[in-house]
């Protein structure tokens, strides 16, 4: 899931979003990394594109940003200002899934 949950009796949730080189990482559909067929290198992970054919291994690093794209102060009425939403601990799985598909 992309939501964090308030640890009190409010019920509030967060929703996280995840970008990479400032395109949306969806749910429902893949987000291309590196397609070399296409030039897209991969930012910081250009590296892998242009060694990924040599011999030895080649390494690369990147990042991805998380921001809060939307939340709730009870599970279902949508926030409008968030400093109304109550302080304290925020607990959930937020994650990123990698499927690599390698093709020559």
């Amino acid at each position: 899931t992309n939501t964090l949950t308030q640890l009190d009796t409010s019920g509030s949730t967060l929703s996280v979003g995840v970008d990479y080189n400032g395109a949306a990482v969806e749910k429902t559909g893949d987000t291309v990394m590196i397609d070399t067929a296409n030039n897209i290198m991969g930012g910081n992970l250009s590296a892998l594109a242009n060694g990924y054919n040599a011999s030895g291994r080649t390494t690369a690093q990147d990042g991805f940003t998380f921001s809060i794209i939307s939340g709730t102060t009870n599970g279902t009425t949508a926030v409008t200002d968030y400093s109304t939403l109550p302080e304290g601990i925020w607990s959930g799985d937020v994650s990123v899934q990698f499927d690599a598909t390698w093709t020559s």
